[in-house]
């Protein structure tokens, strides 16, 4: 199973468009395993160093979440730095429910979309609903006994820095 899920990965991240922000003079592989993956990526906003495949491939999930927010006709109207403030809320701190409703209306209704309150409150839903969407998705691997494929933190900074790329 854990072979499987690491593949799924492996093929998802190989047919995006290839283009994951890494410099490749910037990686090292080590010799004596193809597990470890030295990588060091700068961006504007951040430099991140990614120690492990693992966290070369969380991060990569990170980025290619973001990729909607900026490609979107929709989604690309909002504050990206306010959908980085709603990941970064803790998740008991608000109602699911009421994201999803916000984001709901926000999508139906051209005319709201005009309004900068809500439409800043919408992507900070954005932002608390994409976390809960990595939390679920932690939870997954860790029901699988996978976490060693996953580092959440690692994926939080891909998604971060895609948000914040010009």
């Amino acid at each position: 199973m854990r072979i499987i899920i690491y593949i799924s990965i492996k093929l998802f991240i190989s047919s995006s468009n290839g283009d994951d922000g890494v410099d490749s003079k910037s990686k090292k592989k080590n010799p004596t395993t193809t597990k470890e993956i030295s990588t060091s990526i700068a961006y504007e906003t951040s430099d991140c160093f990614l120690e492990t495949e693992r966290d070369s491939l969380s991060y990569l999930l990170g980025l290619e979440s973001s990729k909607p927010f900026i490609t979107d006709s929709v989604f690309s109207l909002f504050n990206k730095k306010v959908i980085i403030r709603g990941f970064e809320d803790e998740l008991d701190t608000y109602s699911k429910n009421d994201c999803i409703m916000k984001v709901q209306s926000f999508m139906t209704s051209p005319n709201i979309r005009k309004d900068t309150a809500f439409s800043n409150d919408c992507a900070r839903c954005i932002g608390r609903l994409n976390r809960m969407e990595f939390y679920n998705l932690y939870n997954i691997f860790h029901q699988l006994n996978l976490l060693d494929l996953i580092s959440i933190r690692s994926a939080s900074q891909g998604l971060k820095d895609g948000l914040l790329q010009k």
